[in-house]
């Protein structure tokens, strides 16, 4: 009586690593799975973010005597500089690598 028993309980003791083995992989094919979704949505939006900054945009400098400077921003092809067109300053000054 004593042998089954012990057999039984070394049946659950198996059984239950077994459950717990699986549901740990379970898991981690979850979070791998989780990660790249996260990632792909992570270079989605990287890329939606270069091709904005790519196509630029016009923002307004205001001072306080009541001058605005409208200059147009945007990032090089090569992403290596910001450019942008200033209202008063040299065209070829206008770059920040």
């Amino acid at each position: 009586m004593v042998t089954v028993a012990l057999a039984v309980v070394a049946v659950v003791v198996v059984v239950a690593a077994a459950a717990a083995a699986a549901a740990a992989a379970v898991a981690a094919a979850a979070a791998a799975a989780a990660a790249a979704a996260a990632a792909a949505a992570a270079a989605a939006i990287a890329q939606d973010c270069l091709a904005y900054m790519q196509n630029g945009s016009e923002l307004i400098k205001v001072r306080s005597n009541s001058r605005q400077y409208h200059r147009f921003f945007s990032l090089s092809n090569d992403v290596s500089e910001i450019r942008w067109q200033p209202t008063s300053k040299k065209p070829h000054k206008a770059k920040s690598e």
